[in-house]
C-alpha cells in the first residue's frame, strides 16, 4: 500500500512539474512569436496548439486517464501507440502552424514590395521637384539678367551725350511724320458718313504704319534694333518656360500655365514707362514688329497705355491690337488663352 502511495505522490508532482513546464513553454512561445511578429493570428495559433499539448499530457498522466484498462502498460510498444497518436493530433497543427508562417511571410514581403514601390515613387516625385526647382531656377536666372540689359538700354537712352531723352525725341518724330501724312490726305472729306469711319481706321492704321516704319527702322534702327531684341526675348523666353501644372487644382493645366506666365511678363511690364509703351505700340505696326506683337497681346503688356494722351482721335487705331492687350487679368477668360495658344500652334508648322 505504501508503495502504491509513493507512486502516486511521485505521478502527481510529475503532472505538476510538466503542467509547470508547459505554461512557462506557453509564455516563451508567446514572447518569441511578439518578437518576430508573425502576426496575431499565428500567436493564437500556437498558444492554442501549446494549450492541446498541455491537456495531452494532463489527460496522459491525470487519474482519470489512468484509470484506463490499457492492458500491457508497462510495455514499450504500448507507450509507443501512444506516441503515435499524439504525433497524430500534433502533426497536422504543426503542418497548419508552418503554413500560417509561410503565408505570414509572403504578406510581409508584400508589403515590404509595396513600401518599395511608394518609396520609389517618393523618391521620382522629390527628384522630379528638384529637376522642376533647378530648371525654373535657370529660367529666372536668365530672365532677370535680360531685365538687367533692358535696364542698362534705358539708361543708355537717358543719359545721351546731348543730355536729351531718345525716347521722347523718337515719340515727337512719328507725330511729326503723322502730321505730314494728314496733310497730304483729303481723301476723307468726300466720302459718305456711313463709310467714313472704316476709312478712317484703315487709314489711321495706315499712317500710323508708315510713321512708325519711317522713324523706327529707317532714321533710329541703330538706337532701336538691340531694344526690340532684347524684349522681344524677354517676352519669348517667358512664352516658351514649360510649366508643370498641378494635378490636384481645380484649375485646367492651360490657365495655370498661362497665369504662371503672366506673372512674369507683369514683372517687366512693371519695368516699362509710358514712352516705352508707346514705342513698343508702334513697333507692332512695323513688319518687324509682328512677331513681337503676339507676345504684346498675350501678356497684356499694353494695359497701363493711355490711348488717349498718346494717339488722341487716333486711338480707333488701336483696334488693331486684341482686346487682351489692354485687359485685366481677372478678365481673361479660358477662350482667350485657348485662342492665343491655338495661333501659337499654326504659327509652329508654318516654320
Amino acid at each position: 500500500m505504501s508503495i502504491r502511495l509513493a507512486y502516486e505522490f511521485k505521478k502527481k508532482l510529475l503532472k505538476e512539474k510538466i503542467l509547470r513546464a508547459v505554461k512557462y513553454r506557453t509564455i516563451i512561445t508567446k514572447e518569441v512569436f511578439s518578437k518576430i511578429t508573425f502576426g496575431s493570428f499565428i500567436t493564437i495559433t500556437s498558444t492554442t496548439l501549446s494549450l492541446a499539448v498541455a491537456a495531452l499530457l494532463y489527460l496522459n498522466l491525470s487519474d482519470t486517464f489512468v484509470s484506463f484498462k490499457i492492458p500491457n502498460e508497462d510495455r514499450l510498444q504500448y507507450w509507443g501507440q501512444i506516441g503515435d497518436y499524439i504525433g497524430g493530433i500534433l502533426n497536422p497543427l504543426l503542418s497548419f502552424l508552418a503554413l500560417m508562417a509561410v503565408l505570414h511571410t509572403i504578406k510581409i514581403q508584400r508589403n515590404e514590395l509595396k513600401d518599395a514601390r511608394e518609396e520609389a515613387k517618393l523618391s521620382n516625385t522629390i527628384q522630379f521637384k528638384q529637376t522642376e526647382i533647378f530648371e525654373r531656377q535657370n529660367f529666372e536666372s536668365a530672365l532677370f539678367r535680360l531685365f538687367e540689359v533692358h535696364n542698362r538700354l534705358i539708361d543708355r537712352f537717358l543719359s545721351d551725350r546731348t543730355g536729351e531723352n531718345i525716347l521722347k525725341l523718337i515719340l515727337e518724330q512719328i507725330r511729326f511724320e503723322l502730321l505730314s501724312l494728314d496733310k497730304a490726305d483729303d481723301e476723307l472729306q468726300k466720302t459718305s458718313k456711313s463709310q467714313k469711319y472704316y476709312l478712317l481706321r484703315q487709314k489711321e492704321i495706315e499712317k500710323l504704319s508708315k510713321a512708325a516704319t519711317s522713324t523706327l527702322e529707317i532714321k533710329y534702327p541703330e538706337s532701336l534694333s538691340h531694344y526690340f531684341r532684347n524684349i522681344y526675348q524677354i517676352l519669348k523666353t517667358i512664352d516658351e518656360y514649360n510649366h508643370t501644372s498641378d494635378p490636384n487644382s481645380k484649375i485646367p493645366p492651360e490657365r495655370q500655365a498661362y497665369f504662371f506666365r503672366r506673372r512674369y511678363s507683369s514683372m517687366f511690364r512693371a519695368l516699362l514707362t509710358g514712352d516705352e509703351l508707346k514705342i513698343l505700340t508702334m513697333n507692332c505696326l512695323t513688319s518687324n514688329g509682328s512677331g513681337m506683337k503676339r507676345y504684346i497681346e498675350k501678356y497684356s503688356i499694353l494695359k497701363h497705355l493711355d490711348a488717349n494722351d498718346f494717339l488722341k482721335d487716333r486711338s480707333h487705331a488701336l483696334d488693331i491690337f486684341s482686346e487682351v492687350a489692354f485687359m485685366d487679368s481677372e478678365k481673361i477668360s479660358d477662350s482667350h488663352i485657348a485662342r492665343f495658344d491655338f495661333s501659337q500652334q499654326i504659327d509652329r508648322k508654318k516654320r
